[in-house]
């Protein structure tokens, strides 16, 4: 979670740092993303 000077937060999507094709800071509420991919059992 990414906050501002304002107060506001904003969640920044890790893909879009390799991948043009997705918003960097994605409108919210996401509900779901075609670049889901769950993390591996056992990591954090």
């Amino acid at each position: 979670m990414i906050r501002n000077t304002r107060g506001s937060s904003f969640s920044m999507c890790a893909r879009a740092k390799t991948d043009p094709a997705y918003a960097k800071y994605p409108r919210l509420p996401v509900l779901e993303c075609r670049g889901y991919e769950p993390r591996p059992a056992g990591s954090s």
